[in-house]
């Protein structure tokens, strides 16, 4: 599952509780969650830390929380792109039918530069164990991650805006090179309490 939580806050309103927080994440009730717009001690969620309440609300083994910006999320761009940093973060899993790779970003909103991120992201992965997945929130609609990844999306959904989905942001996608992913059971975008966004839940048979 893979989901941008608008650093945990509610749309109805405006505030950022760990206990809705950690009720939605468990509703949810993911294998391997990919987070996007995490915080972590920032004074607009209360200096929580996100990752480690989704954690605790799943039982988690094991969390990892990576920043992007280091300070306060909108007062910091780089140079000569009005965007801000961007990371990937990769982690091989042990799973019962052996090793899978999971990979989670989110992409520029800038036109042209997101289709680069995405393709140095799939750059990246492809030096991991086979099968690969990527989730996150691209921005970029549906079929358009498909096509500049060489992906196979997992699941096509709108997921944006969480009231009236309209449009596609949010992905899970297989590398078709050594990929055993194939067989979807089920694809969902259930409502949540918090973010702007749905997740997008996709359930591998």
């Amino acid at each position: 599952m893979t989901f941008n939580l608008l650093h945990g806050r509610s749309t109805h309103d405006g505030t950022v509780d760990a206990a809705r927080l950690a009720a939605a994440v468990t509703a949810l009730d993911a294998d391997v969650l990919a987070l996007q717009e995490v915080d972590r001690a920032q004074s607009r969620s209360g200096h929580l830390d996100l990752t480690a309440i989704a954690a605790q609300a799943l039982d988690a083994p094991t969390h990892r929380f990576v920043a992007a910006v280091v300070g306060t999320p909108g007062e910091g761009f780089r140079p000569g792109t009005h965007d801000e940093p961007r990371v990937l973060l990769a982690a091989v899993l042990q799973t019962p039918t052996g090793p899978l790779t999971a990979g989670v970003t989110h992409l520029s909103f800038l036109p042209g530069w997101n289709a680069r991120q995405l393709r140095q992201a799939v750059r990246a992965l492809r030096a991991l164990p086979p099968p690969r997945v990527l989730l996150g929130d691209l921005n970029l609609p549906a079929g358009v991650a498909g096509l500049v990844s060489r992906w196979r999306p997992l699941g096509r959904r709108a997921t944006y805006p969480t009231a009236h989905p309209r449009v596609q942001l949010d992905h899970v996608l297989a590398d078709r090179h050594g990929s055993s992913l194939s067989r979807v059971a089920s694809v969902g975008t259930p409502r949540s309490a918090i973010s702007d966004h749905r997740p997008l839940v996709v359930d591998l048979a």
